[in-house]
């Protein structure tokens, strides 16, 4: 189970597709509006009990799933 989403992972500025669901993810940082490339979000099943303003400033975002937090 992820906690936490590795600082790492902003290093992947060509990574399309994310799918972190059925984690323990408490919160999404704010430099995940550094992944531009991204079109696929997928956090359902966590407990995020709220996003960053910065996830709507993705020009290339075409799908979302923050259902079940």
């Amino acid at each position: 189970m992820i906690t936490n989403i590795p600082d790492s992972i902003y290093k992947l500025k060509k990574l399309s597709t994310l799918f972190l669901s059925k984690n323990k993810l408490s919160s999404i940082p704010d430099n995940i509006s550094e992944l531009q490339s991204l079109n696929r979000l997928d956090v359902r099943c966590n407990q995020l009990r709220k996003i960053p303003t910065s996830i709507w400033s993705f020009e290339n975002l075409l799908y979302l799933n923050l259902s079940s937090n």
